[in-house]
């Protein structure tokens, strides 16, 4: 099965035909569910959710229909819009609530949602520790392989790096970048000093 992703909907593509579009909603990323890798992990407009290889929905957190800020379990949570996550663990997701301004982190045993890092419905810009810091729309989070965390900051023009407890900005209002989307390679190839930053 070949999963595409085309016009911000997941269509389904077999050897014996091409499905429709089986959800009517924008889904901006996937991933493979570390504790089930027959299932895929999907950000569903205002909801994460488990898609089975049945192609079968299931609920983590959120509402698809209803969106704002409430962190609770299952469906009890809200957020503004699901634009990234990483699976931290097998037990933890951290989710990127665009609108909210900050970064969510779901409890796969619970399904409960609560903040893991910014001041959640407050935009801004502040490097401190993580219930302290600021964003401003962020849009994607990646783990780079030495386990640090990049947050791309969208209304900021800026990328910030996670490590540990401490948010700091890496670059800022640099006409060279534009953070909405991320890969694992853009990091490999930015040099700091192009930028006058000092490392990351």
């Amino acid at each position: 099965m070949i999963l595409l992703l085309y016009y911000c909907r997941i269509t389904y593509y077999r050897m014996e035909g091409y499905y429709t579009p089986h959800i009517h909603a924008p889904v901006l990323h996937i991933e493979k569910d570390l504790t089930n890798p027959n299932n895929l992990i999907i950000a569903h407009w205002s909801s994460l959710k488990i898609l089975d290889q049945n192609f079968q929905e299931h609920l983590i957190a959120g509402q698809t229909e209803t969106s704002g800020f409430r962190d609770g379990e299952g469906s009890n949570a809200l957020f503004t819009w699901v634009t990234s996550f990483i699976q931290s663990d097998t037990r933890h997701v951290l989710v990127v609530d665009h609108y909210s301004h900050c970064i969510r982190v779901i409890d796969r045993q619970t399904n409960g949602t609560s903040t893991y890092a910014d001041i959640c419905e407050y935009g801004g810009h502040n490097d401190q520790g993580l219930s302290q810091s600021r964003f401003y729309n962020p849009y994607t989070i990646l783990r780079h392989p030495n386990n640090l965390l990049y947050v791309s900051d969208e209304f900021n023009n800026a990328i910030h790096k996670i490590s540990g407890v401490t948010v700091s900005t890496i670059v800022r209002n640099s006409p060279q970048i534009k953070p909405r989307g991320m890969s694992r390679r853009a990091f490999v190839r930015y040099n700091p000093a192009w930028h006058g930053q000092s490392g990351t």
